[in-house]
């Protein structure tokens, strides 16, 4: 019996069909879950975005950066903000805007109401112990011209006893240089239980000035001639040994007179807009400063005056501790002269339109009479170093304003001009 014979094993199997697609439908599927877990990575990603940079459209599908209809503004991220959201920035704007506006109107509005309290505030007045010495002057008045007749005394003492007023201020000599021998009233003014003061203009003195050229301020600007300020009015040299000889021999006799106060005004040097061609004879001789000769004039007058109280009238560049050296009138200021009470020139009628007290500009001092009196008034005496202060104001008008704010200050006392 013939064997059959075993045909040659295929070593090259073939795999059967189903397995086949078993193992294409596997790979699709991997596939299928790669690409989804990608494209759910990629759709979480791109809806976080536009949640964050688009929370207001009112699109809901595909509205993304790629879409055609979307706004065009990208900001910084590349990423476009749409209109409503646009919208909706500008009224959050215009919102905090509003607030801030708000805010500082209700910050100035009470910043300006306590300011206006503290400054509104009445102060409270002087004490009684804080009353002027009595060797001060509470109130005075000026009486100008010649009263040595028996009508213009009586008017004098009828003034004084209307308007309570402690001393006369009788001229001696005027700013035109008229000189008057009042010293007849003086006894009668004493009788009456008041004080009498001599004022004196010293060197602005067109008078003197004109009869003896060698005591006057000369013109450099016209060879002989005499320099005149702006009102025509020819000025004593200080520089000048012979007018302030003749100066002080008025307060000697003024002295001798008995009056109890002797009010020296003009102790200065010109200060007119011309003063620059002013000429001063017998400077270059001088060793000393403008200043110091103004001080020595003043410490001298003292001395004349023997137990006459000396007053010194001047403006509020006498006061300034500051005050330059090169500048009229006083070329400094007259702070610490043996003159024993200064009086500070508050008269509204001669300021100018805007006037620098210290750190204060007061502009229109006339229209407020109170605050620019008060604030003379506080300079001075601050800067007085424990001189008496009093100050000079307006007679006519309205002087209440004015007196009351000598009282706040704390001045000495006052003058009514």
């Amino acid at each position: 019996m013939k064997k059959k014979k075993n045909k040659p094993e295929n070593r090259t199997q073939e795999t059967p069909p189903a397995a086949l697609r078993k193992l294409q439908m596997r790979r699709e599927k991997e596939k299928k879950d790669v690409m989804s877990e990608r494209n759910a990575v990629f759709l979480k990603k791109m809806r976080g975005a536009s949640a964050r940079k688009a929370p207001f459209t009112l699109r809901t599908k595909g509205y993304y950066r790629f879409s055609r209809d979307y706004p065009a503004d990208v900001d910084g991220d590349g990423l476009r903000e749409n209109a409503e959201q646009k919208k909706h920035a500008r009224r959050r704007g215009l919102l905090m805007a509003a607030v801030l506006v708000l805010v500082f109107c209700a910050s100035f509005i009470a910043a300006k109401t306590a300011w206006y309290i503290s400054t509104a505030a009445p102060r409270q007045a002087p004490a009684a112990t804080d009353a002027p010495a009595a060797s001060l002057p509470k109130a005075g008045m000026r009486f100008t011209g010649a009263l040595n007749d028996e009508d213009a005394s009586a008017r004098t003492l009828q003034a004084l006893q209307a308007a309570d007023a402690d001393i006369a201020v009788l001229d001696l000599k005027d700013g035109a240089g008229t000189v008057f021998d009042n010293a007849g009233l003086v006894s009668a003014i004493h009788a009456e239980g008041r004080k009498a003061a001599a004022y004196i203009c010293c060197f602005r003195d067109p008078a003197a000035a004109e009869a003896d050229n060698s005591m006057a301020v000369r013109s450099n600007a016209e060879e002989d001639s005499l320099w005149k300020d702006n009102a025509g009015d020819s000025w004593l040299n200080p520089f000048s040994a012979a007018a302030r000889e003749y100066l002080l021999t008025l307060v000697t006799n003024a002295a001798d007179s008995g009056y109890d106060y002797i009010l020296l005004d003009s102790v200065c040097f010109p200060s007119d807009a011309g003063s620059s061609v002013a000429g001063y004879p017998g400077e270059n001789e001088f060793t000393g400063t403008r200043n110091q000769l103004l001080r020595g004039f003043v410490n001298d007058a003292v001395a004349k005056a023997g137990t006459a109280k000396t007053i010194l009238m001047c403006k509020l560049a006498a006061f300034d501790p500051d005050a330059p050296a090169d500048k009229a009138p006083y070329y400094g200021n007259l702070l610490g002269t043996s003159a024993g009470t200064l009086c500070a020139d508050a008269r509204l009628s001669v300021q100018p339109k805007n006037v620098t007290v210290g750190e204060t500009v007061f502009n229109e001092p006339s229209g407020i009479p109170f605050a620019f009196t008060l604030g003379v008034g506080e300079y001075a005496m601050q800067n007085a170093d424990g001189t008496d202060v009093i100050l000079c104001l307006d007679a006519a008008g309205a002087p209440e304003e004015t007196v009351k704010a000598v009282l706040y200050a704390g001045a000495g006392g006052y003058i009514l001009w």
